[in-house]
């Protein structure tokens, strides 16, 4: 009989030790949650990283295409046709991206999906300078119309 009482103690102490108590489950999912609020807002910090390199990707192959374009027609750089150098630059930059004329020589860039874009304007000169930035909240534009993180 004492082998018999083992074996139901045995058996009771099994069922006991098995699952984990409300408390336990309980601290492993705040913990859970604590982890996932830091991986979301550095996701958004990446996400927002890469779409201001994207505005600098934008500007550096909208001055390409004004160089190349106003060399090539012996023409003011402010004088080119925005549809034109749009839809050249449309080329280079990616798809999650949109380059289109402003009227006259300022280029808008609206990122895909996201409210965030930048607004560029072409100098006498054939400089491509920056001029506004929307949705970033952690870029700024510099003293020489360049994006820089803040």
């Amino acid at each position: 009989m004492s082998a018999e009482v083992s074996k139901k103690a045995k058996r009771k102490d099994m069922r006991a030790s098995k699952g984990f108590t409300l408390i336990e489950m309980a601290v492993a999912i705040m913990i859970v949650a604590v982890l996932a609020t830091f991986a979301a807002f550095t996701y958004s910090d990446v996400l927002e990283a890469a779409d201001a390199s994207l505005v600098d990707a934008a500007q550096a192959s909208i001055q390409a295409v004004v160089s190349q374009a106003s060399a090539r027609m012996d023409v003011n750089p402010t004088a080119l046709p925005g549809n034109a150098v749009a839809n050249a630059v449309r080329v280079n930059v990616p798809d999650r991206a949109l380059v289109t004329s402003g009227g006259g020589a300022v280029y808008n860039l609206n990122i895909n999906n996201t409210g965030r874009g930048a607004r560029y304007q072409v100098g006498t000169n054939g400089d491509v300078v920056l001029i506004s930035l929307s949705g970033f909240s952690n870029y700024t534009i510099s003293a020489n119309g360049t994006i820089y993180k803040n």
